[in-house]
């Protein structure tokens, strides 16, 4: 992975939450407080199935090397199931809230780019200026060998102005690309072939109302009172971490499992029969970059998002 410098680095993680120091170009894609709702379905590994749906949302902005970013984080529900023989090695169901940024955002024109939390550079999300029979570029979610085309062109109303719909064929399991919001996959899931996991775009608001696929309510995923009190259950500090973080429940675990995965997909770690009230994370062998540890017990399921940098 490539690596940036130190001062940099500082900048980012300062940047996600006040490092905002000067103008840049509106996001024009990104105002009006843009939400998605998307659902997901992923073997983490098989025969351990987790459902999930979540919200996208923007958190402010921040700047990088000129140009305005949107912050955006990431919360959801979520439920494990096993589909293998006993004994059963994840289940439960689980609220998270993500309190760290996991990428970046800014729209330009009709394109969208993506900045990664280690990458030194952005990366184009969408190129949304096509014609019908125009091929895709290759981007963030669009992987070199996937061909993908524009079959059709339709639209759909906002109040802000009307966004495209791109009917697509080839190498994709995305059948649409909608302008200013992403795919039918959701906000950066891939558009080609992926056989982990499946994304199903199920809504996208504009201040608390839906605009696609139809007009309605906001998108915004209720997850009731106890979103806190469940977000207190599990904590970690500190977050992000070079070498070692500490991760505190607020009950004794028993039994437990944990699942570290990267920003792949792929189970960087994996620990079971955890007891007490405290995991330490070491960074040993781990590549920097975001984490997603799932824990499971005999009586609940955490999630929370964790941060390794060079720091």
């Amino acid at each position: 992975m490539r690596k940036i410098a130190a001062p940099k680095i500082i900048c980012l993680l300062i940047g996600f939450f006040s490092c905002n120091l000067l103008p840049a170009q509106i996001n024009d894609y990104l105002l009006h407080n843009p939400v998605w709702r998307d659902s997901s379905s992923c073997a983490v590994p098989f025969p351990c199935i987790q459902q999930e749906g979540y919200n996208y949302y923007t958190a402010g902005d921040t700047v990088w090397n000129g140009l305005t970013y949107k912050k955006m984080l990431k919360k959801g529900t979520g439920v494990n199931n096993w589909f293998g023989p006993p004994p059963a090695l994840c289940s439960g169901t689980y609220i998270y809230v993500d309190t760290v940024p996991a990428f970046l955002l800014r729209s330009a024109g009709k394109k969208m780019f993506i900045k990664t939390l280690f990458e030194p550079n952005e990366e184009l999300l969408y190129d949304f200026d096509l014609d019908l029979g125009d091929t895709l570029p290759n981007t963030y979610n669009n992987l070199p060998g996937n061909i993908i085309y524009v079959t059709a062109i339709d639209s759909f109303y906002t109040p802000y102005g009307y966004r495209k719909i791109f009917t697509l064929a080839g190498a994709n399991w995305a059948q649409y690309l909608i302008e200013g919001v992403g795919s039918s996959h959701g906000l950066i899931e891939p558009l080609g072939n992926f056989f982990d996991c499946g994304y199903q775009l199920l809504c996208f608001s504009l201040n608390d109302t839906s605009w696609y696929p139809v007009q309605g309510i906001s998108c915004n995923i209720p997850l009731g009172s106890g979103e806190l009190s469940d977000q207190s259950k599990m904590t970690v500090s500190p977050n992000p971490f070079s070498s070692e973080a500490t991760i505190f429940s607020a009950r004794p675990l028993r039994d437990a499992r944990m699942v570290l995965i990267n920003a792949l997909g792929e189970v960087a770690e994996m620990r079971s029969g955890i007891n007490g009230n405290s995991i330490t994370l070491s960074k040993g062998s781990l590549s920097t970059g975001p984490y997603t540890v799932t824990i499971t017990d005999e009586t609940d399921s955490f999630r929370m998002k964790v941060v390794l940098t060079e720091m």
